[in-house]
């Protein structure tokens, strides 16, 4: 037992080391040893390390989860630190192993670039990033969620990842996104930044995919025209678009039209114009516990990188094996 104490202080000195604060981990640690200890166990097992995450027994599952994180990772740390007399049971070992795998050796260059000197594993930075674009959650949410797995990281650093990250994966998407169909449905929501509304451009085909998106400060002619421009562009020109009784829709798609040979078939017809407005509600739920935005470059920043994985979902991104992997690998594959 004198080398498994020994391993627990060295582990601890290691992470302190790297700036990680273990008051919680390191308290832990030490009482495991002490169960370890009063059982006369050689080896780490799951059954051992659950069983002690149980105790007292008036304890939540959110606690064992989170006392099971403290000895995860130590025993991670054990199976690659030069120790040859530290034994850890092949069965909690493989168990501790089943963390999400980095999902590339190579990063691409913009991403290699920003994450240069990055103080945390690669798979904890781009799941936070995904949980944030995906998920009713906010920061605090998740620097607790990683608190409870053994990674003390600050709701600040998250915040820092999501605006640095999403960029890319919406660059990254759009090279990789399907094509969209020729009948478009388009309709505006309000977002609120700094206390006042602003107005999120969008729009989808007629299968219910997102066509594109535009954050502008004002709902007029010139922000709907740079949205039609700006989708066109991306995704061709389509034969027909839907719009609501929107005068300045209307005036941004004859300008449009004024400058083309084959001019784009306009309806004003509100019904038809469901499916963007169901569509909507996508972003807004996950949007309302942010509670509003700050400021509107980053707010765009962050609705971007909510509607790549909002086009993940329904699968508009091209996979190169004939089934669909899971969205969150495509998102993951994004970063190669």
């Amino acid at each position: 037992m004198n080398t498994l104490r020994q391993a627990v202080e060295e582990y601890v000195t290691v992470r302190r080391a790297l700036g990680f604060k273990l008051n919680e981990a390191e308290k832990g640690l030490r009482d495991f040893v002490a169960f370890m200890e009063r059982r006369r166990a050689s080896y780490i097992t799951q059954s051992l390390a659950l069983e002690w995450a149980q105790q007292p027994s008036h304890q939540r599952p959110a606690s064992w989860a989170k006392r099971l994180g403290f000895v995860r990772l130590f025993a991670r740390y054990g199976s690659v630190a030069v120790r040859p007399t530290l034994k850890l049971g092949s069965e909690f070992l493989s168990c501790a192993m089943k963390k999400t795998k980095t999902p590339r050796t190579t990063l691409a260059p913009g991403l290699a670039k920003v994450l240069k000197r990055r103080h945390y594993p690669l798979e904890v930075i781009l799941l936070c990033v995904r949980w944030y674009a995906a998920y009713s959650l906010s920061l605090r949410n998740l620097a607790e969620m990683m608190d409870e797995r053994g990674v003390a990281v600050d709701h600040s650093t998250v915040y820092r990842w999501v605006i640095k990250l999403l960029p890319l994966f919406e660059r990254s998407f759009r090279k990789h996104k399907r094509p969209v169909g020729k009948s478009w449905r388009m309709d505006e929501s309000y977002i609120k930044i700094k206390g006042e509304w602003k107005y999120l451009y969008r729009a989808v085909d007629k299968a219910g995919d997102t066509v594109d998106f535009l954050l502008r400060a004002r709902r007029d002619k010139v922000a709907a025209r740079r949205f039609f421009e700006k989708a066109i562009a991306h995704n061709g020109t389509p034969e027909t678009v839907t719009i609501d009784k929107s005068g300045s829709n209307l005036a941004a798609l004859d300008a449009v039209n004024a400058d083309r040979e084959t001019p784009i078939k306009v309806r004003q017809i509100k019904y038809l114009n469901n499916i963007v407005e169901q569509d909507h509600r996508a972003i807004k739920r996950r949007t309302r516990p942010m509670l509003g935005f700050k400021n509107f470059h980053r707010a765009r920043v962050i609705l971007g990188g909510i509607e790549v994985m909002h086009m993940i979902r329904k699968g508009q991104m091209k996979c190169a094996g004939k089934d669909p992997s899971p969205a969150s690998q495509q998102f993951y594959s994004l970063a190669s």
